[in-house]
């Protein structure tokens, strides 16, 4: 049998949900917005339109490497090395009204970076991005998977290249791989959730909630969202938030942590199958 979305939200009753809070000007209840997060595993902010700094930060940066730039075939969307970024983009971490409802989420303490990177869909990569969680590939507990959109994802072809997620799925918890949830387990009619927002919006969700992006041509338009990790500040931290100065290093925040993983090894078969097939 199925599982049914009632098994997993009770009472649910609408096949539409929104997460979106206009939390512009400090009016908004951060009680509601844990409600939303707890219940759906995700909430989107909107404090207003005053990021044109790192908006103009991020189109430098993009017009730079936009030639250069690596496309890995199995990961398209990763565009920079965190030491890369701007630092105007790298600032949106440390936005007041943001750092308040990540401090709620977190329910309060002092907050630190586990990681960040750009997410990048335009003329070289935008297919497709595999139903996933962020769990399997983060370390320590807690964590909240921050984006920040720097493209206005209301309107075709960018609305069609959005994050999408499987709504409350992060009740389930860590799952054990790093693999694709099989769809087959839940209800046909599962509602997804659709990060197509204004441009600058945050949108904070659970790293257990399972989500995904479908294949779109954008031609000249360039899909943009920064994503930052957070957790209450530990050994596991490599910075503070809108900061690039990086926090005393140990074996720990390098993530030197194991002599070989799941993921590692993966990429050890995979060079293997290359050569061999090359």
């Amino acid at each position: 049998m199925k599982l049914t979305i009632d098994q997993v939200i009770p009472s649910f009753n609408s096949g539409k949900i929104d997460i979106f809070f206009n939390c512009e000007g400090g009016s908004f209840s951060p009680d509601a917005l844990l409600d939303c997060y707890r219940r759906y595993g995700a909430v989107a902010c909107y404090f207003g339109s005053k990021f044109e700094a790192a908006e103009n930060a991020f189109a430098l940066h993009y017009e730079k490497h936009k030639v250069a730039r690596k496309v890995d075939k199995f990961n398209g969307v990763n565009f920079a090395l965190e030491s890369d970024l701007p630092d105007d983009l790298v600032k949106v971490e440390a936005h007041a009204e943001a750092v308040k409802v990540i401090g709620h989420l977190l329910k309060g303490g002092e907050t630190g970076i586990l990681n960040s990177k750009l997410i990048v869909k335009d003329s070289k990569f935008s297919g497709s991005v595999f139903l996933h969680q962020d769990s399997s590939y983060q370390v320590g507990s807690d964590n909240i998977t921050c984006f920040f959109l720097l493209s206005d994802l209301q309107k075709d072809p960018l609305r069609k290249s959005t994050i999408r997620a499987l709504a409350g799925t992060h009740s389930f918890g860590h799952l054990g791989d790093v693999g694709e949830i099989d769809r087959t387990i839940l209800d046909e009619d599962w509602p997804d959730i659709e990060f197509c927002y204004p441009k600058f919006t945050y949108v904070f969700m659970n790293p257990h909630l399972w989500h995904y992006s479908k294949s779109c041509e954008l031609g000249a338009n360039v899909r943009g969202i920064y994503a930052f990790t957070c957790h209450g500040l530990s050994a596991l931290s490599i910075r503070s938030p809108g900061s690039k100065l990086r926090l005393p290093s140990n074996k720990l925040n390098t993530g030197k942590i194991f002599i070989r993983s799941r993921v590692s090894r993966l990429i050890e078969l995979q060079k293997q199958v290359d050569k061999i097939t090359a």
